[in-house]
């Protein structure tokens, strides 16, 4: 199911999110611009069982709350967090559950720590795509960590992260040319 705009903001509210969410076994879920969308409707999103990869993008209303009733879903694959209100305490307590996660994104998480990556580098050793454009409180040395720790990784969004050095993107350009790396 996808729920998104093309033009603007979408109409669809946790009503409609509870109706879909128990009317049919969901495997994929993206809300995107949908404003009406508040905590409980992503609550009601964990009633659905078999769900492998869920997107939520500039629905403001969502923070960790919502996001960890989340953590349920142990065989979630790909997790997108796109402008959320989240923040380092949300990612310590769902990413020890999520370990499947493939692509995850922060994009726009302004909360986000390098607490975050260290968890993101303990937890996620299958993690094959981060995106943490606009992440603006990371550093270097969290980025290191994942780097190194989660060996699968090979495509790295970084733009608008003002705390990460140029040197450490250039060691990361010249290193690693298989990558897909946006800086």
């Amino acid at each position: 199911v996808s729920t998104q705009s093309t033009w603007g903001w979408c109409n669809f509210s946790d009503v409609g999110v509870l109706a879909v969410s128990n009317a049919c076994s969901l495997e994929s879920f993206k809300l995107v611009w949908c404003p009406n969308v508040t905590e409980l409707g992503v609550m009601s999103v964990s009633l659905s069982t078999g769900l492998k990869r869920l997107a939520l993008g500039g629905c403001y209303s969502i923070s960790d709350t919502s996001v960890l009733s989340l953590a349920q879903f142990t065989g979630l694959t790909s997790l997108e967090l796109i402008r959320c209100n989240i923040t380092d305490y949300c990612m310590k307590e769902i990413l020890p559950k999520l370990n499947e996660l493939t692509i995850l994104s922060l994009n726009g998480c302004n909360e986000i720590t390098d607490a975050s990556l260290l968890n993101i580098a303990q937890h996620l050793p299958n993690l094959r795509c981060l995106d943490l454009a606009g992440c603006v409180n990371i550093t270097d040395e969290g980025l290191i960590e994942v780097i190194k720790q989660c060996m699968q990784l090979n495509c790295l969004n970084i733009s608008g992260c003002p705390h990460i050095s140029h040197s450490l993107i250039r060691v990361i350009w010249t290193t690693l040319p298989s990558w897909h790396f946006e800086f």
